[in-house]
């Protein structure tokens, strides 16, 4: 999961999947891409930190790192198999 800290002072914490951790090395890495790319995109705060967290939540499953960041598609097919943003 991660909390989103705004500049009025409020909070959004976005829910953490749950999923079997093979490696921990890159998991912030992969968060922060999924949130910058929802970012860029437009999206709401929440949606980015949603986007973040299941972006970091498959590389955690891998064993590989950089070599093995998830693409978009398998990002939205991984949120959408465990219940959506």
């Amino acid at each position: 999961g991660s909390e989103i800290f705004m500049p009025d002072g409020s909070s959004h914490v976005a829910k953490p999947f749950t999923v079997d951790v093979l490696n921990v090395l890159g998991a912030g890495d992969a968060w922060a891409s999924g949130f910058i790319f929802g970012y860029l995109s437009g999206w709401d705060w929440a949606k980015c930190a949603r986007f973040g967290n299941a972006t970091g939540a498959i590389i955690v499953t891998r064993h590989a790192c950089a070599n093995d960041m998830p693409t978009y598609e398998q990002v939205t097919a991984f949120i959408e198999s465990q219940g959506g943003i």
